[in-house]
């Protein structure tokens, strides 16, 4: 196969034109995927968590309920997301739903979340005997993508012991037993007011009361 000379130049121009079309075309379309495979492995995830057990104040005895939810704020999925509950003294673990596994102190779940969904998990637990000086029991719940990581969001439930209450009426007598009522309060400054509007109503009779007339020397 020949190809004339005089027609060599334009096919040459004519190919490296095509060339730089499709570059033109390729290029952006790579860049893109590249960016956004980069945007989402360097995105930080987005979660917020809540936990709840409908309680504010537990003595020894009694059986609690809590509510962990998590939700994925983010625009991509989380798969893997490690979700744990504390165990802390004064606390006896009962069960949890969801295969949730109870080990070293706290109990612990692994869920998958689609961007926006939101998860919910559940533990009972019994409270048992704590220390005189414990005045609140607390569990906390956090979430967190890496197994070995921080965890990204963490929320507290906490509610009063009984010891708890005895020194917040303790605190409370002591803050009471130099303060006047507000019925006393009320009292003294009415009392105050009947004194000062008799007075005032004595001295603003004698003024217009009429002097005695006097008797002149002739009538006598």
């Amino acid at each position: 196969m020949s190809i004339d000379g005089r027609r060599a130049p334009s096919l040459l121009h004519a190919l490296i034109v095509t060339m730089l079309a499709c570059a033109c075309v390729l290029m952006p379309l790579a860049a893109t995927a590249a960016a956004s495979s980069v945007g989402a492995a360097a995105s930080p995830a987005q979660l917020s968590i809540a936990i709840d057990n409908g309680r504010t104040a537990v003595r020894v005895g009694d059986k609690l309920t809590y509510r962990i939810t998590v939700q994925n704020l983010g625009q991509h999925r989380i798969a893997g997301l490690r979700v744990t509950q504390s165990l802390p003294p004064g606390l006896i673990f009962g069960s949890a739903d969801s295969r949730g596994v109870s080990k070293a102190g706290q109990v612990s779940w692994r869920l998958d979340l689609k961007a926006g969904a939101k998860a919910t998990v559940e533990t009972t637990m019994a409270v048992s005997k704590t220390p005189d000086t414990l005045l609140r029991l607390a569990s906390v719940a956090c979430a967190s993508i890496s197994a070995k990581g921080s965890p990204n969001v963490c929320a507290a439930d906490s509610d009063q012991l009984p010891a708890g209450a005895s020194a917040a009426a303790k605190t409370a007598a002591k803050a009471g037993g130099g303060s006047i009522s507000a019925g006393s309060l009320a009292l003294w400054l009415g009392l105050g007011l009947v004194l000062v509007l008799g007075a005032g109503a004595v001295v603003f009779a004698r003024r217009t009361s009429p002097a005695p007339a006097r008797k002149n020397k002739r009538d006598r």
